[in-house]
Protein backbone atom coordinates (compact mmCIF):
# COMPACT_ATOMS: atom_id res chain seq x y z
CA UNK A 1 0.00 0.00 0.00
CA UNK A 2 1.58 3.05 -1.40
CA UNK A 3 1.20 6.40 0.45
CA UNK A 4 2.36 8.89 -1.34
CA UNK A 5 0.57 7.99 -4.66
CA UNK A 6 -2.78 9.17 -6.20
CA UNK A 7 -5.64 6.69 -6.42
CA UNK A 8 -8.87 6.79 -8.62
CA UNK A 9 -11.00 6.94 -5.43
CA UNK A 10 -9.87 10.09 -4.41
CA UNK A 11 -12.10 12.99 -3.81
CA UNK A 12 -9.91 16.18 -4.51
CA UNK A 13 -12.92 18.85 -3.20
CA UNK A 14 -12.96 16.79 -0.11
CA UNK A 15 -9.34 16.09 0.12
CA UNK A 16 -8.89 19.87 -0.17
CA UNK A 17 -11.99 20.25 2.64
CA UNK A 18 -9.65 18.40 5.05
CA UNK A 19 -6.58 19.65 4.70
CA UNK A 20 -8.26 23.30 5.17
CA UNK A 21 -9.95 22.49 7.80
CA UNK A 22 -6.51 20.72 9.71
CA UNK A 23 -4.25 23.91 8.68
CA UNK A 24 -7.20 26.05 10.44
CA UNK A 25 -8.14 24.12 13.47
CA UNK A 26 -6.26 26.05 16.39
CA UNK A 27 -6.24 22.65 18.70
CA UNK A 28 -5.48 20.48 16.12
CA UNK A 29 -2.38 22.73 14.82
CA UNK A 30 -1.06 22.97 18.40
CA UNK A 31 -1.45 19.46 19.74
CA UNK A 32 -0.85 17.85 16.62
CA UNK A 33 0.54 19.91 13.73
CA UNK A 34 3.41 21.83 15.42
CA UNK A 35 5.17 18.75 17.17
CA UNK A 36 4.78 16.78 14.07
CA UNK A 37 6.70 19.89 12.46
CA UNK A 38 9.13 20.01 15.29
CA UNK A 39 10.20 16.39 15.43
CA UNK A 40 10.08 16.47 11.79
CA UNK A 41 12.66 19.40 12.25
CA UNK A 42 15.05 17.36 15.04
CA UNK A 43 15.26 14.58 12.49
CA UNK A 44 16.62 16.67 9.48
CA UNK A 45 19.04 18.50 11.75
CA UNK A 46 20.39 14.82 13.10
CA UNK A 47 20.23 13.94 9.45
CA UNK A 48 17.76 11.12 9.88
CA UNK A 49 15.12 12.45 8.02
CA UNK A 50 12.70 9.86 6.18
CA UNK A 51 10.68 11.20 3.83
CA UNK A 52 8.02 7.73 4.10
CA UNK A 53 8.07 8.52 7.94
CA UNK A 54 7.51 11.80 7.47
CA UNK A 55 4.50 10.83 4.75
CA UNK A 56 3.34 8.91 7.49
CA UNK A 57 3.52 11.49 10.61
CA UNK A 58 1.01 13.43 8.37
CA UNK A 59 -0.97 10.68 7.72
CA UNK A 60 -1.77 10.39 11.31
CA UNK A 61 -2.53 14.20 11.49
CA UNK A 62 -5.09 13.92 8.43
CA UNK A 63 -6.58 10.60 9.98
CA UNK A 64 -7.02 12.51 13.64
CA UNK A 65 -8.36 15.32 11.44
CA UNK A 66 -11.27 13.62 9.84
CA UNK A 67 -12.16 12.33 13.17
CA UNK A 68 -12.50 16.04 14.50
CA UNK A 69 -13.89 17.29 11.40
CA UNK A 70 -16.43 14.23 11.36
CA UNK A 71 -17.17 15.20 15.29
CA UNK A 72 -17.61 18.76 14.67
CA UNK A 73 -20.05 18.40 11.82
CA UNK A 74 -20.34 15.07 10.13
CA UNK A 75 -23.90 14.03 12.49
CA UNK A 76 -25.79 16.74 10.53
CA UNK A 77 -24.20 16.74 7.34
CA UNK A 78 -24.19 12.96 6.54
CA UNK A 79 -26.55 11.53 9.07
CA UNK A 80 -24.86 9.25 11.64
CA UNK A 81 -22.18 8.37 9.27
CA UNK A 82 -19.04 6.90 9.92
CA UNK A 83 -15.66 9.37 10.21
CA UNK A 84 -13.88 7.16 8.24
CA UNK A 85 -16.86 6.75 4.89
CA UNK A 86 -16.75 11.19 5.81
CA UNK A 87 -12.93 10.59 4.17
CA UNK A 88 -12.23 8.05 2.44
CA UNK A 89 -8.48 6.71 2.89
CA UNK A 90 -7.82 7.91 -0.26
CA UNK A 91 -8.73 10.93 0.17
CA UNK A 92 -7.08 11.03 3.99
CA UNK A 93 -3.87 10.14 2.58
CA UNK A 94 -4.23 13.21 -0.80
CA UNK A 95 -4.75 15.26 2.37
CA UNK A 96 -1.75 14.19 3.93
CA UNK A 97 0.15 14.18 1.30
CA UNK A 98 -0.86 18.27 0.61
CA UNK A 99 0.32 18.62 4.11
CA UNK A 100 3.65 17.13 3.44
CA UNK A 101 4.37 19.43 0.41
CA UNK A 102 3.10 22.32 2.45
CA UNK A 103 5.77 21.48 4.98
CA UNK A 104 8.77 20.60 2.42
CA UNK A 105 7.85 24.09 1.08
CA UNK A 106 8.11 25.62 4.27
CA UNK A 107 11.56 24.02 4.77
CA UNK A 108 12.87 25.20 1.27
CA UNK A 109 11.91 28.44 2.22
CA UNK A 110 13.55 28.65 5.37
CA UNK A 111 16.59 27.19 3.56
CA UNK A 112 16.26 29.92 1.25
CA UNK A 113 15.74 32.80 3.43
CA UNK A 114 17.98 31.60 6.89
CA UNK A 115 16.72 34.33 9.18
CA UNK A 116 18.69 35.76 11.50
CA UNK A 117 18.24 34.51 15.35
CA UNK A 118 16.99 37.43 17.32
CA UNK A 119 19.26 39.79 19.93
CA UNK A 120 18.15 40.68 23.09
CA UNK A 121 18.53 44.50 22.63
CA UNK A 122 21.20 45.67 25.31
CA UNK A 123 20.14 47.92 28.14
CA UNK A 124 22.41 51.31 28.24
CA UNK A 125 24.31 51.75 31.24
CA UNK A 126 24.19 55.15 32.66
Amino acid sequence: MSIGYPSPDVDPTAAHKLYLWIRNDGDLYRQMHEPIMKNLDRKRAKGIFDMNKARKAFVYLADEGAQRYHKEFGSDTFSGQPWHRMFNPATRRAAAEALLQNYMERLSERDRYPSRTPTRPRMSRL
